[in-house]
């Protein structure tokens, strides 16, 4: 009873029709067995030997391409030292003491330009009750004994040798910022252009 039970959960396998006998499956199975354990034994083995041989001969290579690489690059330090300010109405009326201390200091290393539009918006503000006090000093700097180091400009980037002319004809659909950047620029183009001068490196804020 037993036997037949055990037997009834294990059914024996029944091959399809037309299937290859069992032992022509496992002679195929053998010969394709051997023929990659042929191909494995015909591959090249490449040894501990060969493995340090490559290795030293990659060291040097890489000891070379770094010594070219290193050769290869240069360091470059560019410092560049304007010599002309461009100040903007800002710094006048929220800095005005530090653009004294630049045009006082010893030797003159720093020059200010001072566009024609930045006087007339100074002129302007000097009414308004916020910052008119700051812009009438501004202005009472600028006019009075400012010195040698502060020049006018205007928006064709002529520097003028008095500080009594403050006037000068706008152009049409320009801004005062649009004015700035052009006295800077145009002056950066005229002091170029003179003979003798040294690249007149220029700041404008």
């Amino acid at each position: 009873m037993l036997t037949e039970l055990g037997r009834s959960r294990c059914p024996r396998r029944v091959r399809p029709p037309g299937a290859a006998p069992l032992n022509a499956e496992r002679s195929g199975l053998v010969q394709l067995a051997s023929a990659n354990a042929g191909d494995r034994q015909n591959r090249p083995r490449c040894g501990r030997g060969d493995l340090r041989a490559r290795f030293r001969r990659g060291v040097p290579f890489q000891n070379h391409g770094g010594e070219i690489l290193r050769g290869g690059w240069v360091s470059v330090e560019l410092e560049v030292r304007p010599r002309w300010l461009v100040p903007d109405t800002n710094c006048f009326i929220d800095h005005l003491p530090l653009l004294q201390r630049v045009a006082a200091a010893p030797g003159q290393p720093y020059l200010l330009a001072v566009p024609l539009v930045v006087v007339t918006e100074l002129e302007g503000l000097r009414r308004c009750g916020r910052v008119g006090g700051a812009a009438g000093a501004a202005l009472g700097w600028l006019c009075g004994d400012a010195g040698a180091a502060v020049r006018f400009a205007t928006s064709r980037g002529t520097l003028l040798a008095s500080r009594t002319f403050t006037a000068e004809r706008a152009e049409p659909r320009t801004t005062n910022d649009d004015r700035v950047l052009a006295t800077a620029l145009n002056l950066h183009a005229n002091l170029a252009s003179e003979p003798g001068e040294m690249p007149p490196y220029l700041y404008a804020f």
